[in-house]
C-alpha cells in the first residue's frame, strides 16, 4: 500500500478526485488562516518591537515617535496618527493628553489586524471537513457492502477497509490542523499581548519626556546623571530660574536649597530665598501643571500656593504614608 492508497483509500479514479478535495480544502483553509489572521499579527507585533527599541534609543532612532508612520503604514498607521493628533502641542513639545492605550491595543493591534472571528472559526471547520471526510469515506465504503454470502462479504470488505481507513485519516487531519492553528493562533497572540506592554511601558518610560534641570550653577546635577540621560537619549536642558521654562512644564518638583550643599555659608545666603514659588510665579505655568513637594518644607512654596489645585505636595505625602504603612506590614509579615 502507497501512502496515496493510505491517505485517498483508493488508487484512483472520481472517489480519489473527491477524497483530494476534501484534503485540498482542509490544506487551504490552513493556509489562508495562517496568512490573514496569523501573519498580521506577526507582522503588527514586529512593528511595535521596532517602535520599542527607536523609543528606548531616543534621539539617535532612526525614526521619531511624534511622526505619523511611526508604527509604519499599516493597520496601525490610522490610530497613530488619532493618537498624535489628540496629542497637544506647544512650545515644540508635545504634552500626552491621551492614553496610547485608547488607540494602540489588542483590538487595533492584535483583533482587528488578525480577523479575530475568522481566526477562532477556522479550527471548527477543519474538524467539521475531517468529520465530512469521514461521513465521505463510510459512506463510500459501505455503498457496495454485500452480505449474500461469505465470498461476497470478503469482497466488500476489501472495499469496506480503503473507505475506514480515508474516514478516519481525515478526522486525523483536520484535527491536527486545528489543535495546530489553534496553538500558533495563541501564541502569537500571547507574545503580541507582551509586546503591546513593553510599548506603553517603553512610551511612558522614554517618549516625550524631557527634564528642565532648576538650580543655581553651584548646585548643578552631577556630571554622571546628565551623562546617564544623554546615554539613554533623553533630552535635558539646565536653567537657572523657574520663570524662563515655567510654561514648558508638565510637573514642577520644588525642593528646598539644601545648605549642607554649599561650601561657603555667603553663597547659600545668596541663594536661599532665589526658588521661592509663589502664586505670581505661576501666572504663565500650564493649568495642568502639577506641583510636587516630598516635604517638609522651609520657605521654598508660599502657603499661599497651597489653595491652588496644581498644588498635590500634599496628597503625594498622604499617598507615600501609605505607601510605608505597606511595606512596613509586609516586612513584619516576612519577620514572622
Amino acid at each position: 500500500m502507497n501512502v496515496l492508497e493510505m491517505f485517498l483509500g483508493t488508487s484512483g479514479g472520481l472517489d480519489a478526485v473527491i477524497n483530494i478535495a476534501v484534503y485540498a480544502v482542509i490544506v487551504l483553509l490552513f493556509i489562508v488562516g495562517v496568512i490573514r489572521c496569523i501573519a498580521p499579527i506577526a507582522h503588527t507585533r514586529a512593528t511595535i518591537r521596532r517602535a520599542i527599541r527607536s523609543i528606548k534609543q531616543g534621539a539617535t532612532g532612526k525614526r521619531s515617535w511624534q511622526e505619523d508612520k511611526f508604527l509604519g503604514k499599516g493597520c496601525l498607521y490610522p490610530h497613530w496618527s488619532e493618537y498624535l493628533n489628540n496629542l497637544f502641542f506647544a512650545d515644540g513639545v508635545y504634552h500626552n493628553a491621551s492614553n496610547v492605550e485608547d488607540y494602540i491595543n489588542e483590538d487595533t493591534a492584535i483583533y482587528g489586524p488578525g480577523r479575530i472571528s475568522f481566526a477562532e472559526a477556522i479550527p471548527g471547520l477543519m474538524v467539521s471537513l475531517g468529520f465530512l471526510g469521514t461521513l465521505i469515506g463510510l459512506t463510500t465504503g459501505l455503498s457496495g457492502f454485500d452480505m449474500a454470502d461469505a465470498e461476497a462479504v470478503q469482497e466488500s470488505i476489501v472495499t469496506l477497509i480503503p473507505g475506514m481507513r480515508y474516514a478516519f485519516m481525515t478526522s486525523i487531519v483536520g484535527v491536527v490542523g486545528s489543535i495546530t492553528f489553534t496553538l500558533i493562533t495563541r501564541f502569537i497572540c500571547g507574545s503580541a499581548e507582551h509586546t503591546l506592554q513593553d510599548f506603553y511601558g517603553a512610551m511612558s518610560r522614554y517618549a516625550g519626556i524631557k527634564f528642565v534641570l532648576i538650580s543655581p550653577p553651584e548646585l548643578r546635577v552631577p556630571e554622571y546623571l546628565t551623562r546617564s540621560l544623554k546615554d539613554q537619549g533623553i533630552p535635558f536642558t539646565e536653567v537657572e530660574t523657574m520663570e524662563e521654562v515655567m510654561p514648558q512644564l508638565d510637573i514642577l518638583y520644588m525642593t528646598r536649597v539644601q545648605k549642607e550643599r554649599f561650601f561657603n555659608e555667603a553663597d547659600y545666603i545668596r541663594l536661599k530665598d532665589t526658588y521661592i514659588l509663589t502664586p505670581e510665579k505661576l501666572k504663565d505655568a500650564r493649568p495642568d501643571l502639577s506641583i510636587m513637594h516630598p516635604l517638609p518644607r522651609v520657605n521654598e512654596i508660599s502657603p499661599k500656593v497651597d489653595d491652588d489645585p496644581r498644588a498635590i505636595y500634599f496628597k503625594q505625602v498622604r499617598n507615600g504614608r501609605f505607601v510605608r504603612m505597606a511595606l512596613i506590614l509586609k516586612l513584619l509579615e516576612a519577620a514572622q
